[in-house]
């Protein structure tokens, strides 16, 4: 009777010193991530404002814009110079819930799950920032950068991600997320900041944007007169 009590003992402190050991663990693992993030974070920082800096030397040495709003509304923005060449974000066109196969996730769906982004806080980084009177975003988006600037780019992406529904047909791919809506400027450290655990552990983000290659031709009348931008 000792000897299966001392046993039964020797079993749970075994199992206590297996759970701390884990705690212990998932403790360090966090410590080491977000060292690594203030690193990532202080790199960021410092390659931003070296870009500005080119930015501004290239824009005082040469006619090129910073901003280039194209006829159909897209916005370029002027992020760096490498090698003298300007280089421009824009952002790019997102796809539907039907595309990616959310639709599978939903209760009517092929898979019998209900995944909804409950719980869930969504980054979103964009042209600018998203409309967060829109009807089905209001309370479920907050400014992540103080950015002013509405973009409708940005509106229809976090959309896409996130609406509430209220129209069935509009209804987002996580309805019941939340996000954080971002422009595009200084992303890698903003980025970098988000994810750490004094953050609330960022886990997931959107970037429906990227950088121009080549040249993109603007045409005021078709057909007839062309005008070459910025690139």
């Amino acid at each position: 009777m000792t000897c299966h009590r001392e046993s039964k003992v020797r079993v749970t402190f075994i199992f206590v010193l297996m759970l701390l050991a884990l705690c212990l663990s998932g403790q360090s693992d966090m410590l080491k991530n977000d060292i690594r993030l203030k690193a990532i974070l202080s790199e960021s920082l410092e390659r931003d404002e070296l870009a500005k800096k080119r930015v501004v030397e290239y824009l005082k040495a040469n006619l090129g814009e910073e901003v280039h709003q194209f006829s159909d509304g897209t916005l370029a923005i002027l992020q760096d110079v490498v090698n003298g060449h300007s280089v421009y974000y824009a952002v790019d066109n997102a796809e539907t819930a039907a595309t990616v196969g959310v639709n599978q996730l939903r209760s009517s769906g092929s898979l019998g799950i209900t995944v909804l982004g409950e719980g869930m806080s969504i980054g979103v980084w964009d042209g600018g920032f998203a409309r967060d009177s829109h009807v089905e975003l209001i309370e479920k988006i907050t400014s992540g950068d103080g950015g002013a600037e509405l973009s409708d780019h940005a509106t229809h992406v976090i959309g896409i991600i996130l609406a509430r529904g209220i129209n069935e047909t509009a209804k987002g791919m996580g309805p019941l997320a939340s996000g954080i809506s971002f422009d595009f400027n200084n992303d890698g450290s903003e980025m970098a900041a988000s994810a750490g655990s004094n953050q609330g552990l960022l886990l997931v983000s959107n970037h429906s944007y990227g950088e121009i290659v080549g040249w993109r031709f603007e045409h005021s009348i078709p057909h007839i007169e062309s005008r070459r931008c910025c690139f």
